[in-house]
């Protein structure tokens, strides 16, 4: 028994992982433990009553069973894609890096979030992938949540330290616009940090300029991403 949830010093999978991910920032290690909680009850009538037990075919069951909750209307589609992708983290964690991960989408069904594309200049349907895929050689990276468009092959990060654990941090960007957009945000800092304006206030002034509530990941295209900056430059 001494090696029982990957000797993680617990009989409990719910308190194993919690120990597991007691390393993390609390607000990732907060949602990832509600979401393996959640598993480990569905799993549990299933007499899964230890980390070892679980494989790829079980998480696919998982994974079809939150696509019911989806066509039922009583879990959205990306909420269903974080559960798996959670379990694919916890997993992938626990066994060292052993763990080869279930797709929401390829293996489970569950299907999809439309976000505009720049490249396509048009709401697509992107697939939600990881790290692993966008940067293979970014370990670090490897089981945070991304959105990628296959037509073009651009991707757009997730808001991964919140609950909307798979929400888009705006649309799908070119590596263009994905590079104006970081220089702009850069500027942004450093005006509101040097304190001559407040952030809020910043944005706010920036907002009534182009008519609409401003967020720099929503930038669509590099003639925007210049209207922007000449408006941002104008207070720093």
């Amino acid at each position: 028994m001494a090696n029982r949830n990957y000797g993680l010093g617990s009989r409990d999978m719910k308190f194993a992982v919690s120990r597991l991910l007691a390393k993390l920032d609390i607000s990732i290690r907060t949602g990832l433990s509600d979401r393996w909680s959640m598993f480990v009850d569905w799993a549990k009538p299933q007499r899964i009553n230890k980390m070892e037990k679980i494989d790829r075919a079980l998480v696919i069951r998982y994974g079809e069973y939150l696509q019911t909750l989806v066509a039922k209307n009583e879990m959205l589609p990306s909420i269903a894609q974080g559960y798996v992708l959670a379990v694919n983290t916890v997993m992938d964690s626990a066994t060292e890096h052993g763990w080869k991960n279930v797709s929401p989408t390829n293996d489970c069904g569950i299907w999809e979030a439309s976000i505009y594309c720049c490249a396509c200049g048009i709401d697509v349907d992107a697939r939600l992938t990881d790290g692993g895929e966008i940067y293979p050689y970014r370990i670090d990276l490897q089981n945070q949540p991304f959105w990628c468009c296959d037509t073009c092959g651009n991707f757009v990060g997730c808001h991964h330290k919140t609950k909307a654990y798979t929400t888009p941090i705006g649309c799908i960007p070119t590596s263009e616009i994905k590079y104006a957009r970081k220089i702009i945000h850069a500027l942004l800092d450093r005006i509101w940090q040097s304190g001559r304006i407040g952030r809020s206030e910043l944005y706010q002034a920036i907002s009534d300029e182009v008519g609409c509530e401003y967020h720099t990941a929503n930038i669509r295209s590099i003639e925007e991403a210049r209207t922007v900056y000449r408006i941002v430059h104008k207070y720093s």
